[in-house]
């Protein structure tokens, strides 16, 4: 589950770098990244994920396409019985399943 968490955050990182400041993260620089993820306890990676990746994910506006809809009144991750988007994608991420949101180019897993 750790990895999955640190391997998300980097991506995200990276993102919002690169696509979203018109940046570069070095691999130095990832390395750096991953060095102080692994560092952080459980809960504190769970923290930051939720303050970092989450914030991102509720933001998106994808969520309200009819795809994410059971009805006009229930969304599915209401009806799948999470209070918000990202505990319902945070839930998917953390038991191995795709998660409705991507990044363009994603860490391979063997690099966590």
């Amino acid at each position: 589950m750790r990895e999955l968490l640190i391997q998300d955050i980097v991506n995200h990182q990276i993102e919002e770098t690169e696509v979203g400041g018109g940046g570069y993260m070095s691999p130095e620089e990832i390395t750096d990244e991953i060095t102080f993820l692994q560092e952080m306890t459980t809960d504190e990676l769970e923290q930051f994920w939720f303050g970092t990746v989450g914030e991102w994910v509720e933001s998106m506006t994808r969520w309200n396409n009819d795809e994410f809809w059971v009805s006009d009144e229930c969304p599915v991750w209401e009806d799948n019985g999470f209070e918000s988007v990202s505990e319902w994608q945070y839930s998917k991420l953390t038991n191995g399943q795709n998660t409705d949101y991507g990044y363009i180019s994603p860490l391979s897993e063997d690099a966590i």
